[in-house]
């Protein structure tokens, strides 16, 4: 599971936007004006917790996560959550869940399991 800001977007942080020294001249007076802050990625999520698995026919099953909100954003707003799927047989990891742009969303229905496989 990942979280994602309007920095990290998939997942990798970097420094937010500085002003450029402006040199203004005034009656023959310099003034220089420089501004910068720095964001950082942010925190690291809870482990999802399972509400409830159902098998939906004789190959498939989904499963209902939910999670806790993330308390370290990094200093920006958050943009949502991701949830990846790690398929143990194959060694593949997918997308199961894109919550971009659903911070408030805190749980996920993940469809299309396949039966006796380790994820």
């Amino acid at each position: 599971m990942t979280a994602t800001n309007a920095i990290s977007g998939q997942g990798v942080g970097g420094v937010g936007p500085s002003t450029t020294p402006a040199i203004a001249l005034r009656e023959g007076i310099r003034t220089a004006e420089v501004s910068s802050f720095a964001y950082s990625l942010p925190g690291k999520p809870h482990q999802p917790r399972r509400i409830t698995t159902e098998k939906t026919d004789s190959t498939n099953a989904e499963i209902i996560l939910a999670w806790y909100p993330l308390t370290d954003t990094g200093g920006v707003p958050l943009t949502g959550y991701k949830l990846y799927a790690y398929h143990v047989l194959t060694q593949t990891t997918a997308l199961a869940y894109d919550g971009t742009n659903k911070p408030e969303t805190l749980q996920a229905d993940i469809k299309l399991l396949k039966l006796d496989n380790d994820y």
